[in-house]
């Protein structure tokens, strides 16, 4: 299993479409955009069609201030400007390498002439990885030591 995750490409996982907006896209509309795509991540594109930011639910927490949560602010205001990215060709090892690093949930997945392919999630990770390894992921057996130290609620 590890040799095959060491070796699979990026573009062999089904990374999907990413939710592209412009820089003058304000935070509402980038916020509709995700809602409506059901993702946790903008790639924010300018008309030349560059990459020059990201905006993730962690933007949205923890760069607009609840007390002053100005929704018509432009998003390049608030984005993490120029993202970590990989090329298609990258591994899915060097993918998890680069979100474990950096604490990322989402990278662009970039193509040869530095245009946006699509959007590598956590997710797609985990999805891929069970479906290929299905043996490994579904079948394995119970920990005890894993257990609840103590009853969870009120």
């Amino acid at each position: 299993m590890l040799q095959r995750l060491l070796a699979a490409s990026v573009s062999e996982l089904d990374v999907r479409l990413p939710v592209v907006v412009s820089p003058s896209a304000t935070v509402a509309d980038t916020i509709q955009a995700l809602r409506k795509a059901r993702r946790g991540a903008a790639l924010i594109v300018d008309a030349r069609g560059t990459l020059v930011g990201i905006f993730t639910e962690r933007d949205l927490l923890e760069r607009l201030d609840p007390a002053d949560l100005d929704l018509s602010a432009f998003v390049v205001e608030v984005m993490t400007p120029d993202p970590i990215t990989l090329q298609a060709d990258a591994t899915v090892a060097t993918a998890l390498s680069a979100m474990s690093d950096g604490a990322l949930r989402h990278l662009p997945v970039m193509g040869p002439q530095g245009r946006v392919l699509g959007m590598l999630s956590v997710r797609d990770i985990l999805t891929w990885v069970s479906l290929h390894f299905p043996e490994t992921v579904q079948n394995l057996p119970p920990e005890p030591v894993r257990g609840a130290s103590r009853r969870w609620g009120g």
